[in-house]
């Protein structure tokens, strides 16, 4: 039997729907105005609410790479600034 191309994620439909009521849930919290009184107490006009939990929402599907956790030898290395600082060589002659 050939594998199908087509893939059947059982499990894709209930998140789909999760994700779909979260969505109408925030916008019927965003239309009482809970959010944008809350964002109005920090400064941001309420016209720009909805904009901006939209752009956070994009926003926190990019991954920026801060540090590489990877070592060539598989240690793991751990720098800070006190290893730039050596003690003395204590140099007997």
């Amino acid at each position: 039997m050939y594998p199908s191309r087509f893939h059947f994620f059982p499990l894709a439909l209930p998140f789909v729907l999760g994700l779909f009521l979260l969505i109408v849930l925030l916008v019927a919290v965003i239309e009482v105005g809970i959010l944008g009184y809350a964002y109005e107490k920090v400064g941001v006009d309420r016209r720009w609410v909805f904009t901006l939990l939209m752009l956070s929402l994009v926003g926190s599907g990019v991954n920026i790479p801060v540090a590489d956790t990877s070592a060539a030898s598989g240690a793991s290395v751990r720098r800070s600034r006190r290893s730039a600082a050596r003690a003395p060589s204590t140099a007997s002659s």
